[in-house]
């Protein structure tokens, strides 16, 4: 039950109370609580005991610290403050700095270890559409769209960074490539559209818009002519910034 409570209702106190009134609680529950005083037949239950103890007294530390109480109470407005919001927000913020590692992993073609990071990520952090984003391209960067699986996974991590961000960026610019590779020439041009409007300082978007736009403006596809073995030229580029 203390899982899920502030430090407020821990000690049993108002958020009006004063300091004084806070540090009295505290001391009586200490001499409850303390586990100097749990007896003998009950010392199985000492690690209980003393995380309840190392509570309470965490709870008194912050309430009577004027500075420290803002702050919490801060967090306790917006929805955390308890020991359960704290662990969620530790691992949210661990997969959030793993997640910056993804990058130089991408460009190094260690897409495996890349791929765990995100899947980690992933089940984490559910409305984060940096993640469900970047496994699209990390599995496009390795496997293309070649086999149906991949490419039926990559459209569902799709419509998950879209349904969290219609308008994320990265989404727009893999979905981009992803038709291109397809031959879907107009329907990519359309995302590299967005991603321009999105993000002016892509280089690539914009050059890719440019080229189908001259193209279109001549009263041609904006697919690029056959190249002279038969096969398509391969604009894949750079990885798109974060």
């Amino acid at each position: 039950m203390m899982d899920r409570q502030n430090y407020f209702e821990m000690l049993g106190v108002r958020e009006s109370s004063e300091s004084s009134d806070i540090s009295k609680k505290y001391m009586t529950l200490a001499k409850t609580w303390h586990p100097d005083r749990l007896p003998s037949e009950l010392a199985a239950l000492r690690p209980w005991v003393e995380e309840i103890f190392h509570l309470f007294t965490v709870a008194n530390d912050t309430l009577t610290d004027t500075k420290k109480r803002v702050e919490y109470q801060k967090a306790v407005m917006q929805g955390g403050g308890t020991p359960e919001a704290e662990r969620k927000l530790s691992v949210m913020v661990e997969a959030a700095i793993n997640f910056e590692k993804v990058d130089v992993l991408v460009k190094r073609r260690r897409y495996d270890e890349a791929l765990r990071i995100c899947d980690s990520a992933m089940s984490v952090v559910r409305k984060e559409a940096d993640y469900p984003a970047m496994k699209a391209w990390i599995l496009f960067s390795r496997d293309g769209v070649d086999d149906e699986e991949t490419e039926d996974e990559i459209r569902s991590l799709l419509r998950t960074t879209f349904k969290i961000n219609p308008d994320h960026v990265h989404g727009h610019f893999v979905r981009a490539h992803f038709l291109k590779r397809q031959g879907e020439h107009d329907k990519a041009l359309k995302h590299f559209m967005k991603v321009a409007k999105l993000d002016p300082n892509n280089i690539e978007a914009a050059r890719e818009v440019r080229i189908g736009t001259m193209r279109h403006a001549r009263g041609r596809s904006s697919a690029p002519p056959p190249a002279t073995d038969g096969r398509l030229p391969n604009f894949l580029g750079k990885f798109f910034k974060k």
